[in-house]
């Protein structure tokens, strides 16, 4: 049987080794660009540390155990870890959960498993989605974190979600903003703190535009220049039998509408504190 390629764990493997190698970091996650901080790829570090900050400190007082769903590298479980919290992560084999599993080693348990399938007996203080929110079914996480929370536990949501617009954004991914509010509603968690940071984290879309054009576009052109001057009819054939893919992959990464404008025009990105 032929594994299928994921091209969303493709996408992450490949931003974890841009990051660490160009950046010395391996949080995954978007950035904060506030106080005027400016939109450019040095700052990317500062900006995720100003999200990290923020996630941190809307955390309850007596919160003790965390589970985080979606841990990414692990960087994040790794400074809750050390801030005293006992904290425990589920996420989908890959090759980015083997590199939370080396990271986090006897620290932090990090179970593999996609949240829809996790079991455990376990209850928690506060179940953490950091933009991870968007890969599971409404219908799933939030009553199976529910049920995963101690009385009075608490989760934290931190995500894009779709804007009821005309149009489609070349950035897919996220749930309806509507269909959320309506299962927000329905779910009978309290909010205890919500805050639209739209604008301050589109900037990451603009540097990830940024890196597509001056850095992926000649890659790419340098690959199909390379295999059609070797090998001309095999790359016709290439692009003849995956066109749409090719044609989805120049749209979405080198058309320049991946951009954040167009991510404050589509998106809605939102973190919550919500109460059980």
């Amino acid at each position: 049987m032929k594994t299928k390629i994921n091209s969303k764990e493709v996408g992450l493997d490949l931003g974890l080794l841009l990051f660490k190698n160009f950046l010395d970091t391996d949080y995954m996650h978007y950035g904060l660009f506030k106080d005027n901080l400016e939109a450019k790829i040095t700052n990317l570090p500062k900006a995720q540390k100003n999200y990290s900050e923020l996630l941190l400190s809307k955390i309850p007082k007596d919160v003790k155990s965390i589970l985080e769903v979606g841990c990414g590298s692990g960087r994040f479980a790794y400074n809750l870890h050390q801030k005293g919290y006992e904290v425990e992560c589920v996420t989908p084999q890959s090759q980015l959960a083997d590199y939370a599993e080396n990271l986090l080693l006897d620290k932090v348990k990090v179970n593999k498993s996609k949240y829809e399938h996790f079991k455990t007996e376990k209850k928690y203080d506060l179940i953490l989605f950091s933009e991870s929110f968007q890969y599971i079914k409404m219908k799933d996480s939030i009553p199976k974190s529910i049920e995963f929370l101690k009385p009075g536990g608490f989760i934290m949501i931190a995500d894009f979600f779709q804007k009821d617009v005309k149009g489609k954004s070349a950035l897919g991914g996220g749930h309806k903003f509507s269909l959320w509010e309506k299962t927000l509603n329905e779910s009978n968690l309290k909010i205890e703190f919500e805050k639209d940071v739209t604008d301050e984290t589109a900037p990451t879309i603009d540097i990830a535009n940024q890196l597509s054009k001056n850095l992926a576009y000649p890659i790419w052109q340098l690959i199909l220049n390379g295999l059609g001057s070797k090998y001309p009819l095999v790359l016709k054939f290439l692009k003849w039998k995956y066109s749409q893919k090719f044609n989805k992959i120049e749209h979405t990464y080198f058309s320049g509408e991946m951009n954040g404008e167009n991510f404050k025009k589509y998106k809605r990105y939102m973190i919550y504190l919500l109460n059980k």
